[in-house]
């Protein structure tokens, strides 16, 4: 392996955030002997890889899957390399219906090959939404079928909507499952000690100044100033932006110049996907020791319909809701939120008495002015190009990264975790050619 030069020349590099991305870009230009400083809103670190505590149990109130497990995955190869603990999850799940309890395994087996084939069809010369493309079909589906068959199709609907954090009515039929990373071997592993306590482990050592709440990137040819809300400013030579896609959309930052053109309209066209927990901790376990997921089918498709089982011995399940849904439900107090959850699994279970509720957490990732929305996807209208416009660097100075700038698999982690390290890998091209030039000259 080729030796490391160390190349930093004196340069000041600052990084807008301290997720995944900056974490990323921060170690990798460390390994160069640049050592950036990151300027972060927050209190910690990890964005929206968040560890809490909850009743003495790790809980990941952001991200908590490794996914795409491949020879290319950039935290999974760091997570080999610290030996950071990791556990693969069996995937056993029900169906369950809110009026009729649970449900015959070969209900959900027919209804997901029905849903396989609906997403199947043909695509449109145009891209339009995923509802739009497969309307007409599943309206003849579910005019030959019983009414619990389609309470069930529409909780697979769900399903992948939850994948997304928006509905089938704003998914780009063409890009929503866009994928380009290598073959997986594993879409289960899970970091036991928490997503955001291993963010955490990563960041030791690097600079990061927390409660800087970034409000204008001033920047010409090799020079920027950051400045914050709560006045004073951080100068600096390069930068990298890891403001989330939701950040960009709300022009929570504003940028002197104004963005390139192809940029501010990548930005406006991605999707901005919500995905909530709900955490619930029980006096008792009523569901049972050996599932890790079921899923509940109602009249109303707007609902509580998936269930994670976080701790079986500890009684810890999670609710996860996503899309118009969340955002409904972001409006309402905690107090409201768990009367309907717990009204629904009371309904369903039909052990009143059984469900007693100990405790529970609530996530409102859209009502965090930090992220305001969870991961990327490919809204219709939008493409991966839009990923490859957000990632471009402006004037070979403010360089971008994060999970909607990876096109391979945007909204994952890993990704923003790898477009940070390339955005310090441009940074680091262009101060070798430097060091080569002086080189030559002296």
């Amino acid at each position: 392996m080729e030796p490391i030069i160390k190349i930093d020349q004196g340069i000041k590099v600052l990084i807008i955030g301290a997720g995944a991305a900056g974490i990323g870009a921060a170690r990798r230009l460390l390994e160069f002997g640049i050592k950036p400083i990151i300027l972060e809103g927050r209190d910690r670190g990890g964005g929206r890889c968040y560890t809490s505590n909850f009743k003495g149990i790790p809980i990941d109130l952001g991200a908590a899957w490794v996914h795409s497990i491949n020879p290319e995955n950039s935290i999974y190869n760091e997570i080999k390399r610290m030996g950071y603990p990791l556990k693969e999850e069996k995937t056993a799940e029900a169906y369950l219906d809110e009026d009729k309890g649970l449900l015959e395994n070969s209900i959900s087996v027919k209804q997901g090959t029905h849903w396989n084939i609906l997403q199947k069809k043909q695509i449109k010369a145009e891209d339009c939404s995923l509802f739009e493309l497969i309307k007409e079909d599943l309206e003849e589906v579910k005019r030959n079928q019983s009414e619990i068959e389609n309470r069930v199709l529409d909780v697979l609907i769900t399903r992948k909507e939850q994948y997304y954090g928006d509905c089938i009515n704003v998914l780009s039929s063409h890009y929503y499952e866009y994928v380009i990373e290598p073959e997986c071997e594993s879409e289960n592993i899970v970091p036991s000690g928490g997503y955001g306590a291993l963010l955490a482990k990563l960041s030791e050592g690097l600079e990061i100044k927390y409660n800087q709440n970034v409000t204008k990137i001033q920047y010409k040819t090799k020079e920027v100033s950051v400045y914050m809300e709560e006045g004073g400013k951080f100068d600096g030579d390069l930068a990298i932006v890891t403001l989330p896609l939701g950040v960009l959309k709300n022009n929570s930052v504003i940028f002197d110049p104004a963005l390139p053109q192809e940029k501010i309209e990548a930005i406006g066209r991605l999707g901005n996907g919500l995905a909530n927990k709900i955490f619930l901790k029980f006096k008792n376990n009523f569901w049972g020791d050996n599932l890790k997921y079921f899923r509940i089918a109602s009249e109303e498709k707007e609902r509580f319909t998936c269930f994670y089982c976080w701790d079986n011995k500890e009684n810890v399940l999670c609710s996860f809701v996503n899309g118009p849904f969340a955002r409904k439900i972001e409006k309402m107090s905690d107090l409201e939120i768990i009367q309907l959850i717990m009204e629904h699994l009371k309904r369903t279970f039909k052990k009143t008495e059984e469900i007693e509720l100990e405790d529970y957490l609530i996530t409102r990732w859209g009502q965090d002015k930090w992220c305001l929305g969870s991961y990327s996807f490919f809204k219709y209208g939008s493409t991966p190009k839009d990923c490859d416009n957000l990632k471009k660097e402006v004037l070979g100075t403010i360089f971008f990264a994060g999970e909607a700038c990876f096109k391979e698999n945007i909204g994952v982690c890993h990704g923003a975790y790898k477009t940070g390290v390339e955005a310090a890998n441009k940074i680091i091209e262009i101060l070798k050619t430097d060091y080569e030039k002086r080189k030559e000259f002296n």
